[in-house]
């Protein structure tokens, strides 16, 4: 794929620094080395495109707004990922059993309500 390796330099270290990311950082969330996010931010490498959706979808934003430095909608549900990853294994676990309790006892479909969701045991 061929795009200007100076905007996609520029693109993906405003985003990052606007995030409050190191490169080490970015680098776990996106799943590639500290050196591919160093390299890509200095222009001395053309990603592969499987890399640059991983650095876009771990920035909060699509493969074109860092090719284009256009900004899109940053999708919900991107950040949620990008706090999930960030997250160990057992606290994960922790949070599937939590929602599954919840569901389980509420019913198939969430009430909306979450004011109570930050701690239940007041509610005994």
């Amino acid at each position: 794929m061929a795009y200007d390796l100076e905007t996609v330099a520029i693109n993906i270290t405003k985003r990052r620094m606007s995030a409050g990311l190191s490169m080490n950082q970015l680098a776990k969330l996106a799943g590639v080395s500290t050196s591919t996010i160093s390299y890509a931010e200095q222009g001395k490498t053309r990603l592969r495109s499987d890399k640059l959706s991983a650095i876009a979808m771990a920035l909060g934003c699509t493969t074109t707004d860092l090719l284009t430095g256009n900004a899109t909608v940053v999708n919900e549900s991107i950040k949620w990922m990008q706090l999930w990853r960030q997250l160990s294994t057992d606290e994960r676990k922790r949070i599937m059993e939590y929602a599954q309790w919840r569901y389980s006892v509420q019913g198939d479909e969430p009430s909306g309500d979450h004011d109570h969701i930050a701690d239940d045991s007041t509610s005994t």
